[in-house]
This record gives C-alpha cells, structure tokens and sequence, in this order.
C-alpha cells in the first residue's frame, strides 16, 4: 500500500511541475510578443501588495510576513533569482500555515504567491540573463516613441 502512495505521490509532483513549466513556457511566450509586459507584472505586484494577509503564528511568522512585504516593495526590475526563490519559499510556508490552521485566504494567497513568483521571473529576471530589457507597456513605448521624435525634431 505504501509503495502504491509512493508512487501517486510522484505522479502528483510530476504533474505539478509540468504544470509549472507550461505557466512558465506560456508566460515567456506572452512576454516575447510583447503582450504580457512590466506593466501587467507591476499592477500584479500591487495587487500581491494589496491583499497581502496578515501573519498568523508558527510558519507564516511576522518575520516572514515583513520579509515577503520587502520582496513586494523592493524594486521589481532588480529582482534576482533568490529574491524569487524566497518568494516560492515564503509561499511554501503560507500554504502550511493555511492547511494546518484551515485558513483558506492563506492557502489561496500562497497559490497567488508561486504565480506572481514566476511572472515576476520571466518578466524582470530571465530579460537581465539574456542580457536585454523586460518588454515595457505598449503605452510606455509610444510614449517613449514620441520623445525620441520630438527630440529630433528639436535638434
């Protein structure tokens, strides 16, 4: 019996990562085509800001609550892989805490968490890896756009 656990246990994990790739896969494609920007990522990380729960006792402590509000208050665009890991984790533990104390708004928010912990790595993080710019809001680049023609225009 045990060994049959095992084994859907493994199953799970496997589908949970491949989960994880194909949210990973999609977004970075959204991003290449300049469809999911920094702009979605930073009104998404308002909204983790936003709906941010309160700490509660043994895993999800008011050290890791103050923690995961620097993470969300820190400049995305300099964001690194470890501040994203930290996310995972900090998340990790908000799950634990909900299911152990039966806090539905945690668990859910910890789900929140992972994906905004993805996006905010395809969108700030992978750019600086490869060595470019994280694909700015379309409004931002007509913006940017029009300041460049006026600045010829000027010259």
């Amino acid at each position: 019996m045990e060994k049959r656990f095992d084994e859907l246990s493994q199953r799970i994990g496997r589908l949970e990562n491949a989960f994880t790739q194909f949210s990973e896969t999609l977004i970075m494609l959204l991003e290449s085509k300049e469809i999911f920007t920094s702009g979605e990522a930073l009104s998404l990380r308002k909204l983790m800001r936003a709906i941010l729960p309160y700490s509660s006792s043994k895993y999800y402590t008011k050290e890791v609550y103050e923690r995961l509000k620097q993470l969300l208050d820190k400049d995305a665009y300099e964001y690194t892989l470890d501040d994203i890991e930290q996310m995972y984790e900090i998340a990790d533990l908000i799950e634990k805490e909900g299911r152990e104390s039966k806090r539905k708004d945690l668990i859910e928010y910890s789900h929140k968490l992972r994906f905004f912990a993805l996006v905010a790595k395809v969108i700030f993080v992978y750019p600086k890896i490869l060595g470019r710019t994280p694909a700015q809001p379309k409004h931002s680049n007509n913006r940017l756009k029009k300041r460049e023609k006026r600045s010829h225009v000027d010259q």
